[in-house]
């Protein structure tokens, strides 16, 4: 114990109490608490609602994954019937080309890997073409994208 502070029963340990508010408070400076209490019941307001609003959104369904009909192209072959399917926007998606399933990854900085199932992903680069197709290192869709 500090031989300038007063020894008391409020200053010995961390337990209060029950029912009673902090007393080191006030003497670090924080004073937004007022004599007459109010401002302890404020700050009990502002948690429950901060708390019910992360009950709100913890508690709120994900997106339904999002379907997409697209035109496909695989290396220099012919445009076909193909199926966007997007698990996370921006994060996540594939594209179902016939009996093949390629799948897209985005660590949200920039970099995109693709994976078709065997082995291991590699990292691809998107790029816009001029018939408006989108390609990442040859796997091309053109369709509706949603860019939101």
């Amino acid at each position: 114990m500090d031989a300038r502070r007063p020894t008391s029963r409020s200053h010995q340990g961390n337990s209060s109490p029950r029912g009673s508010r902090p007393v080191g408070l006030r003497r670090r400076g924080w004073s937004g608490l007022g004599r007459d209490g109010l401002g302890w019941r404020r700050l009990g307001l502002q948690t429950l609602a901060l708390a019910a609003a992360v009950q709100t959104l913890l508690a709120a369904p994900a997106r339904a994954q999002q379907e997409l009909p697209m035109e496909c192209r695989l290396g220099d072959g012919t445009w076909r019937a193909c199926t966007m399917t997007i698990a996370r926007a921006g994060e996540h998606w594939w594209l179902q080309v016939g009996s093949r399933r390629l799948e897209f990854r985005s660590d949200g900085r920039g970099a995109i890997t693709l994976s078709s199932g065997a082995g291991p992903g590699r990292a691809v680069v998107p790029a816009w073409q001029p018939d408006r197709a989108l390609c990442w290192d040859g796997v091309c869709a053109r369709g509706e994208f949603p860019l939101d």
